[in-house]
């Protein structure tokens, strides 16, 4: 004997699993523009000089195969100078042999980045909660 089973609401449920996947996606982008925000004001403050106004946000295109992804950096074009802040440089010369100094490493980037690791999962987290909560 052969059994019948029919499921009502299966397309309903599909276009609210679609809506939903789409807030979640929308929410993710939001915070991750949010969590990149926030560190590269942390950044700033830890910034040496004109490096300070040089970090930027730069959002990533929207791929289906990729996650959301909001970059922080240092614009080299007004910074060119930040990587020698950052890791400093050995012992340099002029072709004629004149010892001319080195720069000692002053890490900000990297500090500052380690340190707001939680407060980016945080900011992400939250975002991703509101469609959720909502449904």
């Amino acid at each position: 004997m052969a059994w019948k089973v029919k499921v009502k609401g299966m397309k309903e449920l599909e276009r609210e699993i679609d809506k939903v996947a789409n807030e979640m996606k929308n929410a993710l982008q939001m915070g991750t523009e949010e969590a990149a925000s926030s560190v590269a004001t942390i950044i700033r403050g830890s910034a040496p000089g004109s490096i300070s106004e040089a970090v930027e946000t730069k959002p990533l295109p929207q791929s289906d195969r990729y996650p959301e992804v909001t970059m922080v950096g240092v614009n080299y074009r007004r910074a060119p100078h930040a990587h020698l802040i950052e890791f400093g440089s050995g012992p340099r010369y002029h072709a004629s042999g004149k010892y001319v100094g080195q720069m000692p490493a002053q890490p900000f980037f990297r500090r500052s980045i380690d340190g707001a690791r939680g407060l980016v999962k945080n900011r992400i987290e939250e975002r991703a909660r509101g469609p959720i909560k909502r449904r």
